[in-house]
């Protein structure tokens, strides 16, 4: 894996025993050595390098890429100032991507986030909507109510009115259907008549058409 992507970094052949070395050490490692030089290694004889350096970037506890130096004129090129430059560089580049992983966590967390809450916003929309959409019919349940109870008073009071009026007017028509019965002087005929047309009125209107 780190082969392959130092190796496209990179003008030549990547050596994967200094890979391997540094994977395993964890630090810079560098050729030639007291015990390793050069030439014992096929890779690097064969790229005609002269010194080599190769030290993990580390990034929360895992290697994420490896800083790969060579130099083609001068041996023994990378000492222990330049493995100590080369350990601080990447320490730096190993602080700085975790900086990176930090930044887009928290900038996938504010996403996450902003999502969660336009997606709570719609929901509070809807159940607004549907709210208002309850109060009104509510409303107008309550008004078709109102207006029922209006008239069925109504109905109770114009019943109650009925019932009261058909007493005294079944008194006047019977006296004047009775009265219309005997012998009356001509001037009182006309006003009895009248009262008992009235009086029948009023009881049609109060009782309803008399089948």
């Amino acid at each position: 894996q780190y082969i392959g992507t130092v190796s496209r970094c990179t003008a030549g052949p990547v050596c994967e025993s200094m890979v391997r070395e540094a994977l395993a050490g964890l630090g810079p490692v560098v050729r030639p050595t007291d015990d390793l030089s050069i030439a014992s290694d096929s890779t690097l004889a064969r790229a005609a390098v002269r010194s080599a350096l190769c030290a993990p970037i580390a990034s929360r506890g895992r290697v994420a890429a490896l800083l790969y130096l060579t130099h083609d004129e001068v041996g023994s090129a990378f000492c222990d100032e330049s493995q100590q430059v080369a350990a601080f560089l990447t320490a730096l580049a190993g602080a700085a991507l975790e900086n990176a992983e930090g930044l887009l966590h928290s900038l996938r967390s504010s996403r996450d986030l902003e999502e969660r809450v336009e997606a709570r916003t719609t929901e509070l929309a809807r159940a607004n909507a549907d709210l208002a959409e309850s109060l009104r019919r509510l409303g107008e349940a309550q008004h078709q109510l109102l207006h029922a109870g209006r008239m069925a008073a109504v109905g109770t009071l114009i019943a109650g009115l009925s019932h009261e009026l058909n007493n005294p007017l079944t008194v006047i028509l019977g006296y004047s259907q009775l009265l219309a019965g005997r012998q009356l002087p001509e001037d009182l005929k006309e006003p009895l008549r009248k009262i008992e047309a009235g009086a029948t009125r009023l009881g049609t209107s109060s009782t309803g058409p008399r089948k």
